[in-house]
């Protein structure tokens, strides 16, 4: 019961109706048993986080990550790093951000996630463009390209990609190269 309340209140939340999500995402935390605790504290930080509640939701993602692995639940939790890891990045913390990415990165690869291999290096870049580091953003950039590529150029990641990337070559006054991503 507490994850099929879980699941849903990330869809409640894209319909806008918060107060339901909220409503969801509590009673779930309230009837977790011990098996889906790790699943349900990690959907409730996603909740807390696309609502802005970003404290909570770090401290949620920090409950979450020990018990996803104590469950070996490994595709709950390379998403979890993946969304703590973006957090973290927004929020300035860079080198922490950056080893959420590169575990995600790692993990998903040998999963064979190709969609959170090629979003964790793109949030990589991400994230080093935000602490300047141009060339490793890039190199970044390109790891996520190239995957996207492989799973057939998923058009709004690409779209984002290259918006990205463009905030990074501006960063530096390469307006021509940004105008040709």
């Amino acid at each position: 019961e507490a994850l099929a309340r879980a699941g849903p209140a990330i869809s409640l939340l894209s319909l806008g109706r918060t107060p339901a999500a909220h409503r969801e995402i509590a009673l779930a935390d309230e009837r977790a048993p011990q098996a889906a605790r790790g699943r349900v504290d990690f959907l409730h930080a996603l909740v807390l986080q696309r609502v802005g509640e970003l404290d909570h939701a770090l401290d949620r993602y920090r409950r979450a990550l020990p018990r996803l692995r104590r469950d070996g639940d490994e595709h709950s939790l390379a998403r979890a790093l993946l969304n703590q890891g973006t957090l973290r990045a927004y929020q300035g913390d860079t080198d922490a951000a950056l080893a959420d990415f590169a575990e995600v990165e790692a993990l998903a690869g040998r999963l064979g996630l190709p969609v959170l291999v090629a979003m964790a290096a793109h949030n990589a870049g991400f994230a080093l463009g935000r602490r300047g580091a141009v060339g490793d953003a890039l190199g970044a950039f390109d790891r996520a390209e190239a995957a996207y590529r492989e799973l057939r150029d998923l058009p709004r990641l690409v779209a984002v990609l290259a918006s990205d990337r463009c905030d990074v070559l501006l960063q530096v006054g390469l307006a021509d190269d940004a105008r040709a991503a």
